[in-house]
């Protein structure tokens, strides 16, 4: 015989049918963090200005992957900028593995107080092997940034619009945007 942990009702071991929690399992899920050589502090005009490192780890057996073939395998981001006295439009932004491979691109406005922007993995695949840790970063045109008080930064929002990865490349998607990016994940301010 045994206790239920918060109530203290006794459960018997021949009971067929005892309601329980929810639980949800994976056999690997991304851990996503800011990578301690991710920028922060000053703004330097670029037209290809690393914004932040994020270092992704597969925890579990199997590889964590974003497949470009699947529709429904996406990183949504944010970025908050002030470009004060720019004329220019969109604020253009590359996503890079480690390897300097290029994994997609975005575009935003160039002065947004905040905003969503998806990485569908379209120009190459994203695969974190089992138990190892691999790195996105992303890159801004920031040549319009001249002004002193314009400033940019990257961030995860955990009640963000999703973060659907698959295992193995396996044909479900799974997202728990709310648990992985818990508290939001701020890279470094950058401002000029």
């Amino acid at each position: 015989m045994t206790k239920g942990k918060s109530s203290g009702e006794e459960v018997k071991s021949t009971d067929t049918s005892v309601d329980g929690e929810e639980h949800v399992l994976y056999q690997s899920y991304p851990i996503v963090t800011v990578n301690a050589l991710s920028p922060s502090g000053t703004l330097s005009p670029s037209n290809n200005m690393l914004l932040a490192i994020l270092d992704v780890k597969a925890a579990g057996d199997k590889d964590v992957t974003w497949d470009g073939n699947d529709e429904d395998d996406e990183f949504y981001f944010q970025v908050s900028s002030l470009d004060g006295a720019s004329t220019t439009a969109a604020l253009d932004i590359i996503i890079q593995d480690q390897y300097g491979n290029q994994l997609d691109n975005a575009s935003t406005a160039a002065e947004v107080a905040q905003t969503n922007i998806k990485c569908d993995f379209s120009d190459k695949d994203f695969i974190v092997p089992a138990g190892e840790t691999r790195q996105l970063k992303f890159f801004a045109n920031t040549s319009g940034f001249i002004t002193v008080g314009d400033g940019i930064q990257l961030w995860l929002d955990d009640g963000g619009t999703g973060l659907d990865w698959s295992i193995d490349k396996d044909a479900a998607d799974y997202n728990e945007v709310a648990k992985i990016f818990r508290g939001d994940i701020y890279a470094g301010a950058l401002s000029k």
